[in-house]
């Protein structure tokens, strides 16, 4: 990650050395909230290092469409999407077991439950039938999201009068199935789990959207050289400034539903695995789900006016520099 975010004229990327150490603060606050012990804490903070030490991408390297997008060769057992047991997250976890068993100092317990968090990191996701979004009111457990959170039930409502009733649902199978099917959960797979979904709820606005730049940035493979966008025609960049708006816009659809699977988490926690103080503890740490929601709408909106503006104010190329910049590229006077 280090070396790779250190090259000349590269972007920073969401998966660069920042990402383990952004996790690590989340999770030392969710220690104390779910009373894990010093040994559970050494598990979990394992699993973070490892959780993804494997970043495999498919593309084609002989393809140079500044659109391209990489897809992560994700999975981690059989059945996950696209690559199953042989997937980013198996081999991440592959690495931490080999590593716990040759330090000869962990149980076969912890090594199992350091294995498990880095499996519940793999992100599933549902794009919905058409693929540009699921439906916020059929997700299973949208009604008990709600009803706990009234705050959240609100922002739904108004948030369909404005025609916002989709967005992309990332979750975390391996981590919410066993809650759905009552089991309980080791306390290192919940905190390595919430800390690796958990920025939009856990971050201000502000470094929300930049993570989600940065994200976007590490998608577009062929721009993670900033050096790239001077080579780009003015078709190309028309195309690019719709990509830049349209994923600006999809970040309050894909908050909206980590705020309902935050909810859903809870709502099972609750039958067995965490008391009353523990949920609120949990509900302050996870406080910017609506605020977050409420920004990204206002950003995307912005971000397309000011980008029209400019197109008649100083023009196109111009226009389409400021809103890369906004993006988060690195430009010089020069491109």
């Amino acid at each position: 990650m280090k070396e790779s975010s250190e090259s000349e004229g590269r972007v920073e990327l969401y998966h660069g050395p920042e990402h383990p150490e952004e996790l690590k603060k989340i999770a030392e606050k969710l220690f104390k909230t779910l009373n894990l012990g010093s040994e559970e804490q050494q598990v979990a903070l394992m699993a973070i290092e490892y959780h993804d030490v494997v970043i495999e991408e498919d593309y084609d390297r002989n393809d140079k469409n500044p659109l391209l997008m990489i897809k992560r060769k994700r999975g981690t057992r059989e059945g996950d999407k696209p690559m199953g047991a042989e997937g980013n997250e198996a081999l991440s976890a592959k690495k931490l077991r080999e590593a716990m068993e040759q330090s000869g100092v962990f149980t076969e317990e912890q090594i199992k439950n350091a294995v498990w968090a880095i499996e519940a990191t793999y992100p599933a996701v549902d794009l919905g039938p058409d693929f540009k979004g699921a439906s916020f009111k059929e997700y299973p457990y949208f009604e008990a999201a709600v009803g706990q959170n009234k705050e959240l039930g609100q922002l739904f409502q108004d948030s369909e009068k404005k025609g916002i009733a989709k967005g992309p649902l990332f979750f975390q199978p391996h981590l919410e199935k066993p809650l759905e099917d009552g089991q309980e959960v080791p306390k290192e797979v919940l905190v390595v789990a919430l800390s690796d979904l958990g920025g939009c709820g856990t971050k201000e606005a502000e470094e929300f959207a930049n993570e989600g730049n940065k994200e976007l940035r590490e998608l577009l493979v062929n721009l993670r050289d900033s050096k790239n966008l001077a080579e780009i025609n003015k078709t190309e960049r028309k195309e690019l400034a719709e990509k830049f708006i349209d994923w600006a816009k999809s970040q309050a659809g894909f908050v909206a539903f980590q705020a309902l699977r935050f909810e859903k988490i809870v709502h099972l926690l609750k039958k067995k695995q965490i008391t009353d103080d523990q949920e609120q503890q949990l509900r302050g740490q996870f406080s910017h789900y609506i605020d977050n929601i409420q920004a990204a709408v206002q950003r995307a909106e912005k971000l397309k006016k000011d980008y029209d503006n400019d197109l008649s104010l100083v023009g196109e190329k111009p226009a389409f520099k400021n809103l890369a910049l906004k993006m988060g590229y690195k430009l010089t006077q020069g491109n």
